[in-house]
């Protein structure tokens, strides 16, 4: 009778548990299905599918990329790390990249493009920072003034941050990291492009290309930005410039757009000291 009893208690704390597993697992199961449903939502496709493709036609351009170079020093530690930001409004990045994809857009005979332009003094960057086209306040910015342009999406060249790599500034400059005592110089875009519906409020196509872009050469500043020549300041821009405009060029073509890359800048001297080494 012991023996019977025993096994009875046995059967039911077997039965117990697994009641107990099976609402654990039901949760789970559960869980993983709102959360999926909720990240669908957040999360873009990387191109523009033929479907939108067919339901926009007139699309507007915005570059919001600032005038801020980034020079960055990775040390072992934070305590070590520098980061340098420097003013480079006579850059005139944004106009350059606008013009660029807006030449480059044209051959794709889909869509019309033009300028997206925004009433004079607004600064969305300030307003948002990093990532405009997934914060609702900056976004909303650019799809009243496309609606106000009467065009059907907004295509957005921005800044980006990337929360796996916080060391790398948002935006464009140089990056050094020194590892195992090698170091290691690049050129960063951290950008991202974004096209979103005007109709809908709906992100069609989002890209973030790789940010470091690895240079055969030395880190270019012995002292500070200011003490550098004329010639040399050039060439640093000529640089970011060119990997900045083979990644927006990649990006959209990865959206799926025809992009006939035009010349990308007017040759200048001595630019092989930085020729840029492709990075997958």
């Amino acid at each position: 009778m012991e023996s019977q009893g025993k096994t009875k208690c046995n059967f039911a704390y077997r039965a117990r548990r697994h009641r107990v597993a099976m609402r654990i697992l039901s949760a789970v199961v559960l869980s993983l299905a709102v959360s999926d449903f909720a990240s669908a939502g957040l999360f873009a496709p990387d191109s523009l599918s033929e479907k939108d493709a067919a339901s926009i036609h007139k699309i507007a351009v915005i570059s919001n990329l600032g005038n801020t170079l980034h020079l960055d020093k990775i040390g072992l530690t934070v305590f070590q790390n520098k980061v340098e930001q420097v003013s480079v409004p006579d850059w005139n990045m944004d106009d350059h990249v606008l013009t660029y994809v807006l030449d480059g857009l044209r051959s794709d005979g889909r869509f019309s493009f033009q300028a997206l332009n925004l009433p004079p003094g607004t600064e969305l960057m300030d307003l948002n920072g990093p990532r405009t086209a997934l914060r609702p306040t900056g976004r909303r910015r650019l799809i009243d003034q496309g609606r106000s342009q009467g065009v059907d999406a907004v295509l957005l060249i921005e800044v980006a941050g990337s929360p796996n790599a916080p060391t790398i500034s948002p935006g464009f400059g140089f990056y050094d990291q020194h590892t195992l005592g090698i170091e290691h110089v690049s050129i960063c875009t951290s950008i991202a492009l974004a096209l979103f519906r005007v109709d809908g409020n709906k992100v069609l196509a989002l890209q973030t290309p790789v940010p470091l872009t690895q240079v055969t050469m030395v880190w270019p500043i012995r002292t500070s930005w200011e003490d550098l020549e004329p010639m040399a300041k050039r060439n640093i821009q000529d640089a970011i410039v060119q990997t900045l405009y083979a990644r927006v060029e990649s990006s959209l073509r990865a959206m799926k757009f025809a992009f006939d890359a035009p010349n990308k800048i007017s040759a200048i001297k001595d630019t092989r000291r930085y020729e840029v080494e492709t990075v997958p």
